[in-house]
This record gives C-alpha cells, sequence and structure tokens, in this order.
C-alpha cells in the first residue's frame, strides 16, 4: 500500500540486532491497540523497549504506570487511524518527542538491574527456607 509513499519503508521480517538498530534510530513510537475493560491487566513490554531505545510513545492508556515511565509517553484515547494521526501530529508539532524516560528504563529494567532484583530475590528466598528448617543444611 505504501510502496510508492516517500519515506514510508517496510524492513519486513528482520533479525533481533536489525530491530534493535532501528528502534535505536526512531524517534518516536507507537503502540496503539484495543483498551482494555479492566484498565491495568494489559501491559505492552514493548513500551519498556521502545523507552530504552530512546523513543518518545504514544499509546492508548493501559492504566497507571510509573511516573517515570510516564514522562516518555504520550496517550492517546483509541486506536482509531484519526486519533493515532492527530496524536503523532501533536507529538511532532510540540516537540514532546524530546521528552523520553531512557536512562530510568534502563537503570530499572536493563540486564544489570534486573540480575540485581534476581539475585536478592534468590538470597530472600533461601534465607526463607533455611529458616523455615526445610533444609537441616543451611
Amino acid at each position: 500500500m505504501a510502496e510508492s509513499v516517500r519515506g514510508i519503508v517496510f524492513h519486513g521480517l528482520v533479525s533481533r540486532k536489525e530491530l534493535v538498530r532501528l528502534m535505536c534510530s526512531a524517534k518516536i513510537c507507537i503502540n496503539p491497540h484495543d483498551i482494555s475493560q479492566t484498565p491495568g491487566n494489559v501491559f505492552a513490554f514493548k513500551i519498556i523497549e521502545y523507552l530504552a531505545a530512546g523513543a518518545h510513545v504514544i499509546s492508548t492508556p493501559m492504566g497507571p504506570l510509573e511516573g517515570e515511565i510516564e514522562s516518555g509517553m504520550t496517550y492517546m484515547p483509541d486506536n482509531d487511524l484519526e486519533t493515532v494521526v492527530a496524536a503523532l501530529k501533536q507529538v511532532i508539532r510540540g516537540a514532546t518527542w524530546r521528552r523520553t524516560a531512557r536512562q530510568y528504563v534502563i537503570d530499572m529494567y536493563g540486564p544489570q538491574s534486573i540480575a540485581k532484583k534476581l539475585e536478592m530475590l534468590l538470597q530472600q528466598a533461601s534465607a526463607y527456607h533455611c529458616s523455615e528448617g526445610k533444609n537441616g543444611k543451611c
């Protein structure tokens, strides 16, 4: 549909490395989805990936997120084409796309942070297991 439209490129299926490169080159990423009847029961992890790549995210609401994450986002009320276009124009014209949450997301969800949190969880689980006398070798 867009083969003759200048500025639109369909990359097709790409490797993970190429996907990361493409996401890191984007200034704005869009996450349109159907709004859940129960806000907060859906979370698109791709938002974290978009933010970590340094992009501003336009998304339909999913429920409350940390304020630091929301600072890199713009919400649109639905995923209708006209709404997506209007939100994109608003973010470009207002230079809102410059607001990102890259550093916060990397600090909270990056590999080092996750590894540290997992290590703490394992230590707590081990300490609990030993304190309950479940293993005489603790």
